[in-house]
């Protein structure tokens, strides 16, 4: 092979013929040589072809270095054409099996099948930062919507669209190593404080202090005088401190006159409704100053504290109402939340994500949950601090009004044959309802009245889709609900809603959950 390749070398050589040259290029190294064992020839591409990564490669790196993993195997004659994906194209195109197609139209299946598996190969050996876009591509095709591309310019375009973020280079060991050592030179360098050259600084005067023998970076006048101008800095700061501090002790003595004036004024009036708020301003100034009045205000002091002490009673009572246990309707929301776990049937995690900002902060809601007698899902999380429903959206389902007189919205829910429910207002402004009776026990509806919520055809169908519950032997909601999803049951008139509708009716099974739960 070696001699008949100088042959070819010598032609082309006296040829100058560019095209000439291309082609014994090609043949030498596309080609694999002559003598290679051709089963090893193609065995070594598509090792090469199936390890290859895109790793911290970008996008547009990544397609032009596949595309030349294609094309070096297609020089040798790779082909990736596999008989279940020519039948499945062939489906997907011609509704037809392929061995039924014509010689042109099954070339034109072979073809499209190629790039697809190639497309697919682009797809799955591309980045971690790409796995939320192959999870939601495997779950749509799960649930009936293939939104695979079909070709490599179409995953290329998904990929620069869908994911955002690259992958960054690790730190190797060298330049970790270097970075932590402080790099070279310098106290940090490796050499100690005292390796600098006596001899040579010996004669040398140090610019900072003016004497010999050594460098100014190892001047210990000059750390001296540092740490004597960080002295002064100190001491400086403390005294500013101290000053600060006497002119809000100077404020806080005028504050503590204004108080017990009006102190005296409001002797008498201790509903606590519009003045509780500064009612609790002045206890904290009164303690604040209470070590500089004199002996003659004792007596004052005990009784405006004992004032402030009924102040503080009445105003527990109004505020011992228990947010989490609640529900509140908010007319200028259109969320719905809940952070009460005995107020909602069940809680699942969301497709999307939720950020909600206040003036405590952010927080980020992820889970959903449903509520007995509400159609509309809600958001949950247990990290917020009461349950709120959006007048919004009870209104698309119930007919609500509000009685400026008793100062409440009524949500009437006589049509469904359940009782009305009142958002009461609270001294606060905000209307709240009490799902609680009198002894602090939760209300919830029954099967009866759930029932009414549903046609007679939904009720139906969920009773089947009970049936068939059991008769699987109680697998979890999740596991139910992928097998009707993905059709593990050839024609099961069950759906994924009369699920939920039997599970908005009659709840979780209770079956299920003793033999599912541990003590």
């Amino acid at each position: 092979m070696f001699s008949r390749s100088i042959l070819v070398w010598t032609t082309v050589s006296t040829s100058y013929d560019p095209l000439t040259l291309f082609r014994l290029i090609e043949k030498t190294i596309l080609a694999q040589t002559e003598d290679q064992y051709p089963f090893a020839t193609v065995y070594d591409q598509e090792r090469s072809f199936y390890s290859f990564r895109q790793e911290t490669l970008s996008n547009a790196q990544w397609y032009e270095r596949f595309n030349t993993k294609i094309d070096v195997g297609e020089a040798i004659g790779v082909t990736r054409i596999h008989k279940v994906l020519l039948e499945y194209v062939a489906q997907d195109l011609h509704s037809q099996d392929f061995t039924s197609l014509g010689a042109a139209e099954q070339s034109a299946v072979r073809v499209d099948a190629e790039e697809r598996y190639i497309s697919y190969a682009f797809l799955r050996q591309s980045g971690n930062q790409h796995g939320n876009l192959k999870v939601d591509l495997q779950n749509d095709f799960t649930t009936g919507d293939n939104h695979y591309p079909k070709n490599r310019q179409q995953t290329l375009h998904l990929l620069d669209k869908y994911s955002k973020t690259v992958v960054t280079k690790p730190i190797t060991q060298n330049e970790s190593s270097f970075a932590q050592g402080g790099g070279k030179g310098g106290r940090g360098g490796g050499k100690g404080k005292d390796s600098y050259d006596t001899k040579y600084w010996k004669d040398k005067e140090c610019y900072k202090c003016g004497k010999k023998g050594h460098p100014a970076s190892f001047c210990k006048s000059a750390e001296k005088t540092s740490n004597d101008n960080d002295d002064a800095k100190s001491i400086a700061s403390t005294a500013n401190s101290v000053r600060k501090l006497k002119q809000d002790f100077k404020s806080m003595s005028k504050a503590f006159a204004t108080v017990k004036e009006q102190l005296k004024e409001s002797e008498s009036d201790l509903s606590g409704s519009d003045e509780e708020d500064s009612h609790f301003q002045f206890n904290t100034a009164f303690q604040f100053t209470q070590h500089e009045s004199s002996e003659s205000e004792v007596d004052e002091q005990q009784e405006s504290e004992s004032r402030l002490e009924q102040i503080f009673k009445q105003a527990h009572v109004f505020n011992k109402l228990d947010l989490r246990e609640i529900i509140l309707l908010d007319n200028q929301s259109t969320t719905d939340l809940f952070c009460n776990k005995k107020l909602v049937h069940e809680t699942f995690k969301s497709k999307s994500a939720m950020r909600l900002k206040s003036n405590g902060g952010s927080m980020s809601v992820t889970r959903k949950a449903t509520i007995p007698g509400y159609r509309q899902s809600v958001w949950f999380s247990k990290e917020a601090i009461t349950n709120i429903i959006a007048l919004a959206n009870m209104t698309k389902q119930y007919r609500v009004t509000y009685d400026s007189n008793d100062e409440l919205f009524v949500v009437h829910r006589e049509k469904f044959c359940l009782p009305n429910m009142e958002f009461r207002k609270h001294w606060s402004g905000l209307h709240y309802y009490d799902p609680r009776d009198e002894n602090g026990n939760l209300v919830f509806n029954t099967v009866a009245e759930n029932m009414k919520l549903f046609s007679k055809r939904q009720i139906k169908e969920a009773e089947t889709a009970r049936k068939l519950y059991a008769t699987l032997s109680y697998p979890s909601l999740k596991d139910f609900k992928w097998v009707i999803r993905s059709n593990q049951i050839k024609n099961c008139p069950v759906t994924i809603e009369n699920i939920d509708v039997a599970l908005k009716v009659w709840g979780k099974n209770i079956a299920a959950l003793k033999g599912k739960t541990t003590r």
